[in-house]
């Protein structure tokens, strides 16, 4: 009996140093042997101490190896095998863990619904980690709760910082991230400059000027300068995570991909459309060969070349990819996601360049009732969604209609930005001339008054772009 308990402990013994060793190769990124290492140190953890707290370590951390390979399927098994076995053994704490990157796996994957209900779960087992907290503060951010967002990162922020304004820890790094995300769909472009630059100092400090968190750190900056309208700045910085990237991950890794997808809609927005297509093409060709073309990112491939494509005035090309991405979009199960709102407006978008109204209007009504279904009526998404729409209605010279849908994008972006931020000055003057058009003049002089006092008053840098206004994941 003491040789077997003897046994049996060399056993875990060597179950623990494997998952040491899993954990060192995959702080060095070397992916591919860090999953074999833990795979092993789950057959032994099997073999010798069935459902144990070795196997869901080892199997929690190979969960975490291929997230970041973009493997999802296989990820979301090892959570769900991680956080089972610590519910039955009751380690909530470990389970909590589970749950957080569950949530995390969610949201990468777009189901912020899903990934809400895992990071409450995570939150609701004690007092919530620094770490539990900002992936609800980022699933509340995914589900549209801005406000909510904003007040979960605040505190996960002052609860690591405890009032020092420059502590420097990774785990207040990842806060800070979030939080400039927040801070940037609420159109705080200076605010979320600052967050992301102080935890831009931080990663630097602990992991190097050019490691991958700090790139998606600049990704995230690049798109705060394109929203500023300062291109040579956002190309920079994107230059910068593209070679960043390039010398951390293998060649032709997928990861890569939306980096140079950025980048080509940058290219693009300055009619450098060869380069800015043949970005495009080569982070499609990345996606479908590492990922295949079953995966959802190869839909949102084909979608961003359709945009590029549409920018270009290659009606027919636009057209083309639009409807493969809708197709693969359907195949890869993202119809029953909120995104997919997007493939219908951006498809119907092209439909109303072409003046083909009638068939536009069906697809940006079902486009809205696809994000009215998973978040809400009130989520700003919606904004843009219901301006279109009143394009629609005002070709057909539907006024009050279109006034009507202009009222509640106008509200819609009022609830995020504030009654006088600059981004709101095209709408408003849209507005004013439906109010002309429906016979309240008087309301339309009070628009044109605002219109003007936003355009005197507001500096252009804080200006946003609804339409390139995105939340990052």
């Amino acid at each position: 009996m003491i040789c077997a308990v003897i046994s049996i402990l060399a056993q875990l013994h060597s179950v623990d140093r494997l998952i040491t060793e899993g954990n060192r190769l995959q702080s060095d990124q070397m992916f591919p042997e860090a999953e074999s290492v833990y795979g092993e140190a789950i057959r032994k953890a099997g073999t010798w101490a069935g459902e144990s707290h070795f196997l869901a370590l080892a199997a929690n951390n190979r969960g975490a190896v291929r997230y970041r390979a973009g493997e999802y399927g296989e990820a979301l098994t090892d959570y769900q095998t991680a956080h089972r076995i610590w519910r039955q053994l009751g380690h909530l704490g470990d389970a909590a863990k589970a749950s957080t990157n569950l949530a995390d796996l969610y949201h990468a994957r777009g189901d912020d619904a899903t990934a809400l209900r895992w990071s409450e779960q995570s939150i609701s087992a004690g007092v919530a980690s620094v770490e539990a907290l900002t992936m609800y503060g980022n699933t509340l951010r995914g589900v549209g709760r801005l406000t909510e967002s904003l007040k979960v990162l605040d505190e996960a922020a002052t609860r690591e910082a405890g009032g020092r304004a420059k502590l420097l820890s990774l785990p207040l790094a990842y806060v800070l991230l979030g939080r400039a995300q927040t801070q940037l769909a609420l159109g705080l472009l200076d605010e979320a400059d600052q967050s992301a630059t102080w935890a831009k100092e931080i990663l630097v400090t602990f992991r190097g000027p050019d490691s991958p968190a700090v790139g998606r750190v600049l990704f995230q900056q690049a798109h705060i300068a394109r929203l500023r309208g300062d291109s040579n700045q956002a190309e920079r910085l994107l230059r910068d995570v593209l070679r960043i990237q390039q010398q951390s991950l293998p060649d032709g890794h997928p990861q890569l991909a939306p980096t140079m997808v950025e980048l080509a809609e940058l290219l693009a927005g300055r009619k450098r459309f060869p380069e800015a297509e043949k970005l495009a093409l080569r982070a499609l060709v990345l996606v479908r060969d590492g990922l295949g073309k079953s995966h959802p990112d190869y839909a949102g491939l084909l979608l961003s070349l359709a945009d590029l494509y549409r920018v270009e005035k290659r009606f027919d090309d636009a057209g083309s990819y639009y409807r493969e991405a809708i197709r693969c979009a359907q195949a890869a199960g993202v119809d029953s996601q909120a995104r997919f709102a997007g493939y219908l407006n951006n498809y119907a978008t092209l439909l109303v360049d072409q003046d083909r109204f009638a068939e536009a209007e069906p697809l940006f009504r079902q486009a809205l009732a696809q994000r009215e279904r998973f978040l809400g009526p009130a989520h700003f998404q919606n904004a843009e969604l219901l301006f279109n729409m009143a394009v629609v209605a005002m070709a057909g010279q539907r006024w009050g209609e279109a006034l009507s849908l202009v009222e509640r994008s106008l509200a819609l972006k009022q609830q995020v930005v504030g009654q006088q931020h600059p981004s709101l000055a095209p709408s408003l003057k849209i507005y004013g001339q439906l109010l002309v058009q429906t016979g309240n003049k008087k309301r339309a002089q009070e628009v044109a008054r605002l219109c003007a006092t936003i355009e005197a008053g507001q500096p252009s840098g804080r200006a946003v772009n609804w339409q390139d206004l995105r939340t990052f994941r």
